[in-house]
């Protein structure tokens, strides 16, 4: 099982973030792959993602996690993956950040993705710096783009 980690200090206050961060729905609004995200009950949410040039789909199954504010998942279905997002207070207007991902590489092709160019590393980067700019410029989450009408000729 491949394993990821990343980290990112946030200018802003820890509810505000564990509060964006827990909005899983709005994720394809900021994470780059990521192509939709419904919750199913209160713990199990569907994901679809792009990654390694394939749609790959999972039900993950999500709790809360002790001693600090944690997140953690994992697939109940689909695609086999578990991770685990936990959140330090560092001072009142600043969150430490932390992403952990587990999941399995299937095939050649995901493994030269992955191996040689670090898709999901990159992703994962990407998402969290999209993620503070949201946060910290006071928007509290990024929203996708919309389609403008067009205009009556």
């Amino acid at each position: 099982m491949k394993r990821i980690e990343k980290a990112i200090v946030l200018n802003a206050p820890l509810g505000n973030v564990c509060e964006c961060l827990s909005r899983v729905e709005e994720f394809p609004g900021f994470m780059p792959g990521v192509q939709s995200v419904h919750r199913l009950d209160g713990c199990q949410v569907h994901w679809r993602v792009s990654v390694w040039g394939r749609t790959i789909d999972w039900v993950a199954e999500t709790r809360a996690a002790a001693p600090e504010p944690t997140f953690a998942w994992r697939s109940v279905a689909g695609r086999t993956l578990s991770g685990v997002v936990a959140f330090k207070r560092i001072a009142d207007d600043r969150t430490f950040v932390t992403v952990t991902v587990e999941y399995d590489v299937e095939g050649p092709l995901e493994w030269i993705c992955d191996e040689l160019l670090g898709v999901v590393s990159f992703h994962l980067a990407t998402g969290l710096l999209r993620f503070r700019e949201s946060v910290e410029g006071g928007s509290g989450f990024p929203r996708p783009a919309v389609a403008a009408e067009p205009s009556p000729a």
